[in-house]
């Protein structure tokens, strides 16, 4: 006897004696504390007393009763490549958005299929389901939408709610599924309007057609295989992952088969391995030489050109060195483009000096007096200076042109063209700005004196202020 005066293990011997015929009971001496929860009573009480019309459906019996065995064939599942041609726009009723794959299964699903669809988050499951309720709605066909969780179900209604089907949706065994809120879901889903008409669908559905049909001759040219064996997609899908690669004219128009396709990707293929060889391409010495064909003289000539080359490279060199000696510059041996500007400083001084335009416009023509006197000694320094180097020159012995005409003597006598006036302007700033100098104002003093000699001056040849203007303040 306990405190109460209950005799616990009295009371635990009656009860084994009661449930000792009884299969799965047993009576065990332990006690267990929990709030047990009979919110879901009612339903597994309704699928205890439904068992027999549940079952009758094939796939809750197959989930019941059929472990291990494999679903019954259905027979072929629509395709997505064919649903174009094997069924019209007026079949498929998706409001939201769906490729091929998700219109295949919603009319999978208006087939009378079971099946199970699968994908990662983010690729269109709710949508799909979306779409597949309002197919079977159109269909005339009930539908039965099961999550374990209440926010799958309120993506749903809420995208059926934005196209105009949420009258239509019944929220059941939830803390929502009152007596009073189920009269108000069917009241509202009989005052739903039905504002589009069959008519109107079937018109919309002709236009899509035809929209479809377009779209779907573009598609099947682009993916139609070409006489080269392959199509004009697979040729866009090449030029797109070479398009880094530099482009290249080619005469293609006699590939028209495969063999003749793969005959020019091997002489491609044989073309990259030569190159391979005579890399970087940008830096080699053979570079700007186009034999039209291998000879056997062909290295003997080659070797006579680089000979003829070297020679003339080195007449060149020391010419520069000298005439840079009488310029008075300093020279850079191996260096071409001083060499040019060489050249062109010699070209300089052999041109006579022109007076300038702004000289020639200056209003204070009286002012000038001194600053000539600069502008006469550097013509003086430059005639003395290329009448050594004229007299230089005579007594040089011109080299010999008898052998052939290569890329070097072309060279050289492009490094003797005339040079650009705007090379001009940069060699007369780099020694004196002798062209912007004011010319005298008349021709020097004593008949048949020498024009080099420049008149007398002071000793200060910077020019003077400008005197103010005459006749005003």
């Amino acid at each position: 006897m306990d405190e109460a005066g209950a005799d616990i293990p009295k009371i635990f011997r009656a009860v084994r004696k009661a449930v000792l015929g009884l299969d799965r009971w047993e009576v065990v001496e332990d006690i267990y504390i929990a709030h047990v929860s009979f919110t879901k009573f009612l339903m597994w009480a309704d699928l205890r007393q439904r068992t027999g019309v549940l079952l009758e459906n094939e796939l809750v019996r197959h989930l019941a009763l059929g472990a291990g065995e494999a679903y019954p064939d259905q027979g072929p599942f629509p395709r997505p490549e064919v649903l174009d041609r094997e069924y019209a726009p007026e079949q498929m009723r998706c409001p939201l958005d769906a490729d091929s794959s998700q219109q295949a299964a919603v009319l999978s699903a208006a087939e009378g299929k079971t099946f199970v669809l699968q994908g990662p988050p983010g690729t269109g499951k709710s949508q799909t389901i979306t779409n597949l309720i309002a197919q079977s709605l159109a269909d005339e066909r009930r539908v039965l939408f099961v999550a374990e969780k209440m926010a799958a179900l309120d993506v749903v209604y809420r995208r059926l709610s934005a196209i105009g089907l949420g009258p239509y949706c019944l929220e059941l065994h939830s803390h929502k599924a009152q007596k009073k809120r189920v009269i108000e879901y069917l009241s509202a889903a009989l005052e739903a309007d039905r504002c589009t008409e069959p008519q109107s669908w079937a018109h919309e559905a002709e236009r899509l057609r035809r929209e479809r049909d377009g779209l779907n001759r573009y598609v099947e040219a682009l993916h139609a295989r070409q006489d080269i064996g392959i199509n004009l997609f697979q040729g866009i899908a090449k030029l797109i992952g070479l398009r880094q690669a530099p482009r290249v004219s080619l005469d293609i128009a006699c590939i028209r088969t495969p063999d003749a396709l793969a005959d020019a990707y091997d002489t491609a293929e044989g073309l990259a391995r030569a190159a391979g060889r005579v890399e970087p391409i940008a830096r080699n010495p053979w570079r700007h030489t186009e034999p039209p064909a291998w000879e056997l003289q062909l290295r003997e000539r080659a070797r006579e050109a680089i000979e003829e080359l070297r020679a003339r490279a080195e007449a060149l060199s020391a010419g520069t060195r000298e005439l840079a000696g009488e310029l008075g510059i300093a020279d850079s041996p191996g260096s071409l483009e001083h060499a040019r500007q060489v050249v062109e400083l010699g070209d300089l001084m052999r041109e006579p000096a022109r007076a300038g335009q702004m000289l020639l416009e200056d209003p204070d023509w009286e002012g000038v007096s001194e600053a000539p006197t600069a502008l006469v000694e550097l013509r003086r320094v430059r005639d003395d200076r290329r009448a050594a180097l004229l007299a230089r020159g005579a007594h040089r012995p011109r080299p010999a042109h008898d052998g052939p005409r290569g890329a070097a003597p072309a060279r050289h006598r492009r490094l003797r063209r005339r040079p650009s006036p705007r090379r001009k302007d940069r060699a007369r700033r780099a020694h004196g700005d002798a062209g912007r100098a004011p010319l005298p104002r008349g021709p020097p003093r004593g008949d048949g004196a020498d024009a080099r000699r420049p008149p007398r001056h002071r000793e200060s040849a910077r020019p003077r202020r400008r005197a103010p203007p005459r006749g005003g303040g």
